[in-house]
């Protein structure tokens, strides 16, 4: 029987998943090599290990502590039922609270992104969207000794399934989805910048060939602007792109009254003499 079209993003539960195994066990074996594998984002303990970690525990009067996992399934849009997604996620909300516990991942203030939508639209600036992959990952988790050792149980799905044995444990190398320890929000954040302080690009700018560099704008540092590189001449680039910066500052009330007008119950851009955004 043809299944229907998807045509968002549907949670389809672990019962319903069990029921389909063969259906699903692709997407599963595709994220547990991602994180396994791939990314060594967690490593299976042997038995000696375990045994060894909670002897040097002991020793040194820290905790060592296992929380639970879970598999979150989902079908993505697309024909015939959809593309099916696993994703493995740590339970952190079993996790131990901590006194100075600070989890929290800052993101591009929304009036900032409102301001830039309108420079775009002013200045015929055309938009692109990337995705990278299991980015959080790429930062890896360091597990600070005074606070203990945080290891993760397999999802129950799994192990009923037969494919993880019940007694595995695995200790998270980077910062795993879920997570709610300190240094897997803080490590992704210093990590995330200090990638995009290191990308150089070259490009032609007037038939000459330049060197761009990636800066987080002081107004707002979860955007960042285009400059010329460390020893390039930066007489137009950064001024272009500072602009954005200073403009915000100044003039952000009115911008935000300004933007206000983009809403359903405002005018019509077109009727502020404005041109959308390519």
């Amino acid at each position: 029987m043809e299944e229907d079209e998807v045509l968002q993003t549907k949670i389809v539960s672990p019962k319903e998943v069990a029921r389909r195994w063969k259906e699903w066990l692709p997407a599963i074996e595709s994220e547990v090599q991602s994180l396994v594998e791939e990314k060594e984002a967690l490593r299976m303990l042997t038995k000696e290990e375990v045994h060894q970690l909670q002897i040097e525990a002991e020793r040194t009067g820290l905790t060592m502590e296992s929380v639970l996992s879970k598999m979150v399934f989902t079908l993505k849009p697309g024909p015939e039922g959809g593309k099916p997604k696993a994703r493995w996620v740590a339970c952190g909300n079993f996790e131990s609270r901590k006194d100075d516990e600070d989890n929290y991942s800052s993101g591009a203030d929304a009036t900032a992104l409102r301001v830039l939508v309108w420079m775009a639209m002013k200045r015929q600036w055309l938009g692109c969207v990337i995705d990278v992959k299991t980015a959080f990952l790429n930062a890896k988790m360091i597990q600070k000794e005074t606070e203990g050792l945080l290891l993760i149980k397999p999802p129950s799905i799994l192990v009923d399934q037969g494919f993880m044995p019940r007694d595995a444990l695995f200790l998270p190398l980077r910062a795993v989805y879920g997570c709610t320890d300190s240094a897997a929000h803080q490590d992704y954040g210093g990590h995330g910048d200090d990638v995009m302080k290191s990308y150089k690009v070259k490009v032609k700018v007037q038939g000459k060939e330049v060197t761009l560099a990636l800066e987080p704008l002081q107004s707002e540092p979860n955007l960042w602007k285009v400059i010329r590189a460390e020893g390039e001449h930066q007489r137009t680039l950064e001024e272009e792109f500072d602009i954005f910066g200073s403009f915000f500052l100044e003039r952000r009330r009115w911008l935000m009254r300004y933007c206000s007008s983009f809403s359903s119950h405002g005018p019509h851009p077109r009727q502020n003499g404005c041109r959308p955004a390519q």
